[in-house]
């Protein structure tokens, strides 16, 4: 007998709801110590890019308004995200600490709720644990835990899980309110996140490893058809709230078979498998030790590798990159697979228990180390960004009046992480309320599509005006720029906004000091540029 032999591997068995608890608090405990200590210095880190939005429109009736139409940046519906952020604005105001940590725990909420569903397929606390605690450090989840507008991401997958865990107890032990349970946590995932409708497929991958006894498998059948009709009734909500667009430009469904796809796939794959680089060397001694002492588990690896390709599928047609939010579901998939060879170390003879504790701690060091110098390139970034508005407040003129100002060079990123993008403008509103001009950035001007770029500018300068008349203030006036805008795009109303006394202000590297322009000079600047630096 080998010994892998020598000991039962993981099955799935019956674990009751007291259990379920006493695990899952512990968990959550161990694992928000763990992404505390791994994402401190996201405690110190400000708002960036979209957060501006959601800080400025923030207010009961907006998100009221939200779970009847689009959320409020672009045709996308998740009203149970706009509440996270109403009751943060609420309980939190300006201040970014909580607003972070709200974020932070609900990523190991997500991770905790991992575990307990690990643990129950399988009745193994050292796979469960390890797995989750991958999860919950891995550096691709920075975009989910440190930025706030990613918090969505974890919302969602926290009640996707919480869903998953009542559909396994339907399996387990066919009770009624499990499965009502089972729908309304799935519900609400739908409603704080699209990628949610993922959990039927993940459904079935429950019901197969848990093989649950004929006697339960009609219950467990009415449950997942009851969750399809649920899928079906949101997609009907939501294309009645929000209509037929989607957020992201999509591919065909015929290009899942191009060479185009395969390479979107691939450059996916990479981005999760790089992030393991540094601890290659721990995992792969962990998957020699389970390849002696416990080679049933190396199952567990292609079943990662499905799970991380169902976490993936809902953004596989999307267009353009692969941003490390959309990789947040697949984590899950890594995190099984380098879980399941901790704990096959585990069960080397005699050493197995020190073995698997030195090989995760050799694995979650480099992965926390990375986490730890992303979230403080993200701290270096937001405090660039306070800067800056502080310094366009104050190189305002005094006694300016109405009028827009274009901030160029305004930092779209800081150490490759996000800091305006399109809401400067947002940004300036909430953290100088006084301050009497609209300022947009002027890398619309440098936009490779100056169509798009000019609806931008449009849409912003209009924006502005319906909020400024809403709240009884003076418009910035410049008509005939925004109508400049409109005959003739970028190049005419670069000139045309120097006409009304529009400024231009610019941000220079390396430390984005801010110093103003001749306003003549810079729009002749402008007019010649076609391109993108």
């Amino acid at each position: 007998m080998t010994p892998g032999e020598s000991r039962p591997t993981p099955a799935a068995g019956p674990a009751g709801g007291g259990s379920d608890l006493r695990f899952g608090l512990l968990a959550t405990a161990l694992l928000a110590a763990l992404v505390l200590a791994t994402h401190r210095e996201a405690l110190g880190c400000w708002f960036a890019s979209d957060d501006f939005r959601w800080l400025e429109i923030s207010e009961p009736g907006d998100v009221l308004r939200s779970f009847v139409g689009p959320w409020g940046h672009g045709p996308a519906y998740r009203p149970l995200s706009r509440v996270s952020f109403l009751l943060d604005r609420a309980v939190f105001g300006l201040d970014a600490r909580g607003w972070h940590l709200h974020g932070l725990f609900a990523h190991a909420v997500a991770a905790a709720l991992f575990a307990v569903l690990l643990r129950r397929l399988s009745r193994d606390a050292v796979f469960a644990l390890a797995s989750a605690a991958v999860f919950a450090v891995f550096p691709l989840g920075y975009e989910n835990s440190i930025w706030i507008s990613g918090r969505i991401h974890a919302i969602g997958l926290s009640w996707s899980l919480a869903a998953l865990v009542f559909f396994d107890r339907v399996a387990a032990a066919r009770r009624r309110g499990d499965a009502l349970a089972f729908l309304a946590c799935y519900a609400l995932a739908l409603l704080a996140y699209e990628a949610s409708a993922y959990v039927p497929l993940f459904a079935v991958l429950v019901a197969l490893a848990r093989r649950p006894v004929a006697g339960h498998r009609p219950a467990l059948l009415r449950a997942w058809l009851a969750a399809l009709a649920l899928t079906v009734a949101w997609l009907a909500l939501r294309r009645w709230a929000v209509g037929g667009e989607t957020l992201y430009p999509m591919r065909s469904a015929g290009d899942l078979l191009s060479l185009d796809f395969a390479a979107h796939a691939a450059k996916a794959l990479r981005r999760l498998l790089q992030r393991l680089a540094p601890a290659w060397w721990a995992v792969a001694a962990a998957a020699l030790a389970t390849a002696w002492a416990a080679p049933r588990l190396l199952a567990l690896v292609p079943l990662g590798a499905l799970v991380a390709a169902i976490g993936f599928a809902p953004f596989a047609l999307v267009t353009g990159g692969v941003p490390a939010r959309f990789l947040y579901a697949s984590q899950l998939g890594v995190a099984i697979a380098v879980g399941a060879v901790v704990a096959g170390a585990a069960r080397v003879p005699r050493a197995g228990g020190l073995l698997a504790a030195g090989l995760a701690a050799a694995i979650l060091w480099p992965l926390g180390a990375q986490t730890d110098a992303i979230a403080r390139d993200w701290r270096i970034a937001g405090q660039v960004g306070r800067r800056v508005l502080d310094d366009v407040d104050r190189a305002t003129p005094t006694g300016a009046g109405p009028g827009i100002t274009v901030l160029l060079g305004a930092p779209y990123e800081i150490r490759e992480r996000m800091v305006f993008s399109t809401y400067l403008d947002a940004a300036m509103r909430v953290f100088h309320p006084d301050h009497p001009r609209l300022v947009v950035p002027g890398q619309w001007f440098h936009d490779a599509d100056r169509r798009v770029a000019a609806g931008m500018m449009a849409a912003t300068i209009d924006g502005d005006a319906a909020r400024r008349g809403a709240e009884g203030r003076p418009p910035v006036g410049c008509g005939d720029a925004r109508r400049a805008l409109d005959a003739g795009g970028l190049d005419a109303f670069a000139p045309a906004l120097v006409d009304c006394g529009g400024a231009f202000l610019v941000a220079t590297t390396p430390d984005f000091a801010v110093r103003a322009l001749d306003p003549a000079a810079a729009a002749a600047s402008l007019r010649t540029t076609a391109s993108r630096p």
